[in-house]
């Protein structure tokens, strides 16, 4: 389905505010894009700002095809793999953790790892920014992007590269089905609600997607999307992939964790 949106961009007097324009890419195809007025480099915008433009979202299924094995990733895509506060697949209890989850082949090491997550942890406590992988180690209770920064890291304890998708999901009530449906009204961000699910990284150059925290949260009965091990439905909107920032602005650097709603600078 096509949706219309109408974002805008507020920034405070004499400073900047930094957003991800959304891009075409396999979860979306963007069309009739007007930047009002044009957009600065490095996503920053030094005065409000309005972004216009169609999004047609496409759902996303794949499979893992059952003969790759770790040995079929090349050196370059190895090099993908991430270390910093939020992912870090050498931390010992990471990797003692990861020890126990049993797999061979690639399907069966992220099928049996993501089911693992989906145990340890449980949803609450939303946060605007990013938790890191050991505060959802350490407290179990975390939100979409820990349950990501978790399994990322115990995937990447394995030698799987992952990356973060982010972005935001459609929200499911009166107003926004009837401007969806009618177009009377373009959708803003009144009508998202900030998400994030990890992708990982096949041997054969695919992305693969996983969504745990909506899956957790619809086998408790607390959600009716779907969604999860390989399939991410139509519903949501793509700003960036990975974290970790660095943005410039007045002569210096900013680093940002995550580019999903606009940031005060």
């Amino acid at each position: 389905m096509t949706y219309s949106f109408e974002l805008k961009i507020p920034v405070k007097k004499a400073g900047a505010t930094a957003f991800s324009c959304p891009q075409s890419n396999e979860y979306q195809h963007i069309s009739k894009l007007a930047i009002t007025p044009p957009m600065q480099k490095n996503y920053t915008f030094i005065k409000p700002t309005t972004i216009k433009f169609e999004a047609t979202l496409l759902a996303n299924n794949k499979t893992i095809p059952n003969k790759l094995s770790l040995h079929d990733y090349s050196s370059s895509q190895k090099k993908t793999l991430v270390n910093d506060s939020y992912v870090n697949g050498l931390d010992p209890k990471i990797i003692s953790l990861s020890r126990k989850i049993k797999g061979e082949s690639v399907s069966e090491i992220i099928e049996n790892t993501y089911n693992f997550v989906l145990e340890y942890l449980q949803y609450g406590n939303p946060i605007d920014g990013l938790y890191t992988y050991n505060s959802a180690l350490e407290n179990k209770v975390t939100d979409c992007g820990g349950f990501s920064m978790l399994l990322a890291s115990l995937l990447q304890s394995r030698g799987i590269p992952t990356r973060l998708a982010v972005g935001f999901l459609l929200r499911k009530n009166f107003k926004t089905k009837v401007f969806a449906l009618t177009k009377l009204k373009p959708l803003t961000f009144e009508n998202l609600s900030m998400h994030a699910w990890l992708e990982a990284l096949l041997p054969n150059g695919q992305y693969f997607p996983l969504d745990t925290s909506i899956d957790w949260k619809r086998r408790k009965g607390l959600s009716q999307r779907s969604g999860g091990f390989g399939f991410i439905p139509a519903d949501r909107l793509v700003t960036s992939f990975g974290h970790s920032f660095t943005v410039r602005v007045h002569e210096k650097n900013t680093t940002l964790e995550l580019l999903q709603k606009p940031i005060q600078l």
